[in-house]
């Protein structure tokens, strides 16, 4: 009877690790979907070039504006037409020029993704330096 139930104990442990590895493989493939549609797909600085190249992967973006420039335009294309985004918590249009007012200095500009429902978030910035 021992035997048996130190059978059945390992077998069942062994069931639950499989079980844990699945369902963090699941959640991670979850995870990876969310990050694909909460990407973007372009970003324009109009007047600008981004000091680094465009990588919907990458979070962070910079931008030197001339000190004539008070204001910008900020063009975002998202991964997933049918996100949710603002541009400094400002609704914003996926593929549309948003006029961003600028001082001189930096300034941080906030791009924000969400779902439909608003469940889940990702958080873009472009740093844009207008030369004093």
């Amino acid at each position: 009877m021992k035997r048996i139930w130190k059978r059945t104990r390992r077998f069942i442990g062994l069931a639950v690790l499989i079980l844990g590895i699945a369902a963090a493989a699941y959640a991670q493939h979850q995870i990876d979907i969310l990050a694909e549609k909460l990407s973007i797909a372009g970003l324009e600085v109009e007047g600008a070039e981004l000091t680094a190249e465009f990588e919907g992967r990458r979070l962070v973006y910079s931008a030197v504006l001339p000190n004539s420039a008070a204001e910008v335009n900020v063009k975002v294309a998202a991964a997933d037409p049918t996100a949710n985004m603002t541009i400094n918590n400002s609704p914003a249009t996926e593929g549309k020029l948003h006029k961003v007012a600028l001082e001189p200095g930096p300034n941080l500009i906030r791009i924000e993704l969400s779902t439909p429902n608003g469940r889940f978030n990702r958080m873009y910035v472009l740093n844009a330096t207008r030369l004093n």
